[in-house]
């Protein structure tokens, strides 16, 4: 994934995007079951595509966790209720 992800955190949901230089980046919609994180949705962009490939992907707990943290260290995370 690219650096700086934004994350956007709503009940068991996680809307993770980042991107590069503004012209491509990736996006995922995640969510957590049982203290486990599943990749539902991931997508990425640039100047000549926009895709999106859904599955159900188990990502490792420490990576969600980690990419949580440098959100929140750059004021890049928000969460609803």
């Amino acid at each position: 994934m690219f650096g700086n992800p934004y994350i956007y955190h709503y009940r068991k949901w996680l809307f993770i995007s980042a991107g590069a230089e503004g012209d491509l980046g990736v996006w995922g919609l995640i969510k957590q079951m049982d203290s486990q994180y599943h990749m539902l949705v991931y997508g990425d962009w640039g100047f000549h595509k926009n895709n999106a490939f859904g599955g159900n992907i188990l990502l490792p707990k420490h990576q969600i966790e980690e990419w949580i943290e440098q959100a929140m260290q750059n004021n890049r995370y928000e969460k609803a209720e």
